[in-house]
């Protein structure tokens, strides 16, 4: 997309008056003021301690959000999806903190769904006995900017009030006091393209670290209405923050009446939908059912889709190589059901390996380490987040960087004799390598150049 197209696109959304407002001046100082003596009233009122206190406060230096749109090239006309980068932002350390007690709200939704893996962990036992089903997707058209304030606010306070006060972290606000914080993100959402200043008068900016978790809990009250309005029809229901799956039971008269009740529902929300009896992808994958009426599922890919995996000779540390290829059979081990379908799929990704100039060898040696675990053992199986505190290095991936690296592991045994120290790093370091800028790096930025 030329750089005239997309200012035209990125226009024509912020001429939408209903949702963004141009200002005179760039707010930023502004908010932090504000942000600040909130965060030293509360202090004052012992609403939080000096450490909630202390993070609380802007970055320094802070910047004011940047706006810039993704194009959605799988879509007809390619529309930009609009984000805006909070980073280093004035709301964004509240955010974080935010983040920190709602997400768990989150995870607790009868409808939520972490990712692919915990949805195919849901399908395994589901049997469709009728013959008159439907798969059915339903998709919410720009969710994050249609989620009235006051609605989801709302929304989050309810779910905080119902876990019982001894069950939410010790230094967990009231929800009144979550919602004032909410409420002081969303008043303050301010933007910044190119030089011009914007103020996002509703919804919540995609880009905003407690964005997803506010809009999960805002649809997490629609997902009650909806499957209790049907009970006996919608017989499964997940939901991946704007994106619905469910199946559906009885006659496609009733089908309509559901698509027509979830348009309804809500003022400012509304669903695209798309039913079949065979098949439907969803999560980037192809879901069917098999004769004896067990739900299988397989790789779906957009026509977009290039399999644009890493070349071969690309300058990465020398275990990359091995692992784009087994994290790749891997997860088409995950999410293919039948065996025909996964040869035919690990031969294409084979041949677009050989086209990335991987010798043949690495390939079938790293397909061969995949298939030893089977479809039932990677859902079921996952290995837990490690939550030990592990020292990390981080270097740039050059000459330099590697042998800074191999300096400090080479001599951490050094610190063994001192119990100290042995205390204080009872684990060797994770040794992290950092890229270089790419040219695509010098080229892009986020903050748009005029």
């Amino acid at each position: 997309m030329n750089k005239t197209t997309y200012e035209e696109k990125v226009n024509e959304l912020l001429m939408d008056r209903t949702v963004y407002r141009e200002l005179q001046t760039d707010q930023t100082n502004n908010i932090v003021r504000g942000i600040t003596d909130m965060s030293n009233y509360m202090l004052k009122l012992h609403k939080i301690n000096e450490q909630t206190a202390e993070f609380l406060l802007p970055h320094k230096p802070c910047r004011p959000p940047l706006f810039y749109g993704l194009p959605k090239i799988h879509k007809p006309n390619i529309p930009l999806r609009p984000i805006v980068s909070a980073c280093s932002g004035p709301t964004d350390n509240l955010s974080e903190y935010l983040t920190r007690f709602i997400q768990p709200l989150v995870e607790s939704l009868p409808a939520y769904i972490k990712d692919s893996i915990h949805f195919l962990n849901m399908l395994q036992n589901i049997r469709l006995q009728s013959s008159e089903f439907f798969f059915v997707t339903a998709d919410v058209t720009s969710l994050y900017t249609n989620i009235p304030h006051r609605d989801g606010i709302d929304a989050v306070v309810h779910y905080l009030r119902l876990i019982p006060l001894q069950d939410r972290p010790p230094d967990c606000p009231s929800p009144g006091i979550i919602g004032n914080l909410i409420e002081e993100i969303l008043s303050n959402s301010t933007f910044s393209f190119g030089d011009k200043h914007y103020h996002q008068l509703t919804g919540t900016s995609m880009g905003t670290r407690v964005a997803p978790c506010y809009a999960n809990l805002f649809m997490g009250r629609l997902d009650e209405q909806i499957t209790n309005q049907f009970p006996n029809h919608i017989t499964f229901y997940r939901r991946f923050i704007d994106d619905i799956f469910f199946i559906f039971q009885g006659p496609i008269e009733v089908l309509d009446q559901i698509c027509n009740f979830m348009n309804t529902i809500h003022p400012t929300i509304k669903f695209t939908f798309n039913h079949s009896a065979t098949s439907i992808n969803f999560l980037d994958i192809l879901l069917y059912k098999n004769e004896q009426g067990n739900i299988h599922t397989t790789i779906y890919r957009k026509p977009t889709d290039t399999m644009g995996l890493l070349h071969y000779d690309s300058h990465h540390p020398t275990h990359t190589i091995p692992g784009t290829i087994y994290s790749q059979a891997l997860r088409y081990c995950t999410i293919i059901t039948e065996l025909n379908n996964l040869q035919k799929e690990l031969k294409y990704l084979t041949m677009t390996l050989v086209l990335r100039d991987y010798p043949l060898h690495i390939i079938n040696n790293n397909i061969k380490k995949a298939l030893h675990k089977t479809q039932h053992e990677l859902i079921n199986n996952r290995r837990a987040q490690e939550n030990t505190e592990r020292l990390t290095i981080v270097t740039p991936y050059t000459p330099i960087g590697q042998q800074i690296n191999s300096i400090i592991l080479n001599n951490w045994n050094m610190i063994d004799p001192n119990l100290q120290l042995q205390d204080i790093f009872p684990h060797k370091p994770l040794s992290v390598h950092t890229n270089l800028k790419s040219i695509k790096d010098l080229l892009i930025h986020t903050k748009h150049q005029q």
